[in-house]
C-alpha cells in the first residue's frame, strides 16, 4: 500500500504507448468496454445516456451534411494525439480520405477540429481533454455543454491547452476556423 507521495515516487510506472494500446485492443483485452488512452493510462469511457448519444448523432449528421466531401466527420473513433494518448473524441473533423482511414487512424495534423459532447464529463473535458488536444496541436476544440445548452470553442493550441476561447449559446452563429464559410446556428447544433 502506498502511504505517501515519496512512496509513490519510488514506484516505477510504465505508461502505455499508443502502439501497445492498439495491440491490446486488437487482442481483445478490453472486450466490449470503451477505453481511451490518456497520458499513458487506461480510462473507461462512461456509458452514454440518450441526451449524450442523441446529441452526438445529430451533431455528426449536421456536420457531415454541411461538409460533404470537404472533410470526413468521424464519430467516437480513435485519434492518436501523442505517444501515450489516443482519445476517442465524440466527433473529429478530419481531412477527407477516400479510403476512410481503413489502414490507419488520422493524425492530429490531419484533424481540423474535435468535439466532445459533455453531459456528465464537463470538468474532465475542460481540463484533461483541452490540455491533451492543445498539446497535440489539434487546431480547434469544441465542447458541447448539454446541461447548460452552450458551445465552448477553443483555438490556437499550445502545450497547456488553447490561447483563444469563446462561449456561444442560443441565437449565436458558429463556424469552424478551417471552414469559415460553413456557418451553423448554435440552436441547430445544440438541439
Amino acid at each position: 500500500m502506498v502511504k505517501s507521495v515519496s512512496d509513490m515516487e519510488a514506484i516505477q510506472q510504465h505508461p502505455i504507448t499508443v502502439e501497445e494500446f492498439d495491440r491490446m485492443a486488437e487482442a481483445g483485452v478490453f472486450g466490449d468496454r470503451r477505453i481511451e488512452l490518456i497520458d499513458g493510462r487506461l480510462i473507461d469511457v462512461p456509458p452514454q445516456g440518450p441526451p449524450h448519444a442523441g446529441t452526438v448523432s445529430a451533431f455528426q449528421f449536421s456536420l457531415q451534411t454541411a461538409f460533404g466531401r470537404r472533410a470526413l466527420v468521424r464519430p467516437q473513433l480513435s485519434l492518436p494525439v501523442a505517444a501515450h494518448s489516443q482519445p476517442e473524441p465524440d466527433v473529429a473533423i478530419v481531412r477527407w480520405n477516400d479510403s476512410f482511414y481503413r489502414d490507419r487512424h488520422p493524425s492530429a495534423e490531419e484533424t481540423f477540429a474535435v468535439v466532445e459532447i459533455s453531459h456528465t464529463t464537463l470538468a474532465f473535458d475542460r481540463d484533461v481533454k483541452r490540455r491533451l488536444y492543445g498539446a497535440g496541436r489539434v487546431l480547434e476544440y469544441w465542447i458541447i455543454d448539454v446541461t447548460h445548452h452552450r458551445i465552448e470553442m477553443y483555438r490556437e493550441p499550445h502545450d497547456l491547452g488553447y490561447a483563444w476561447e469563446k462561449r456561444c449559446g442560443s441565437g449565436d452563429s458558429v463556424s469552424f476556423e478551417a471552414f469559415p464559410d460553413v456557418v451553423f446556428s448554435a440552436d441547430e447544433l445544440l438541439g
